[in-house]
């Protein structure tokens, strides 16, 4: 799994996830309505391709999720992994062009 960023958009090739620059900072589409700066978006980004083999309170990477979590300002790894597990749910990743 990787994450590409580049100078406006930021792309999850297993999760699908996104993120892209906007005039007043970063839009990621499970956290509608927010703006964020760009570490934050990394942080989301991030986040979202931890969520989506659907980590446990108690697996290994919870304690980083949390602490994720946090930076977003959101109330907890569970919510975020919730949310961004939601998104990922409705648009399926993309896939490699046959070639």
């Amino acid at each position: 799994m990787s994450i590409s960023i580049t100078d406006d958009h930021m792309v999850c090739d297993a999760t699908g996830h996104t993120a892209r620059r906007t005039e007043t900072g970063w839009q990621v589409p499970w956290l509608p309505g927010r703006t964020l700066d760009r570490n934050q978006a990394i942080t989301a980004m991030t986040l979202g391709e931890a969520a989506a083999p659907g980590p446990l309170p108690g697996d290994r990477i919870w304690p980083f999720a949390e602490g994720w979590a946090a930076e977003l300002g959101l109330p907890s790894a569970a919510e975020a992994v919730r949310l961004a597990r939601q998104d990922a749910d409705r648009e399926p990743a993309p896939q490699p062009e046959a070639g």
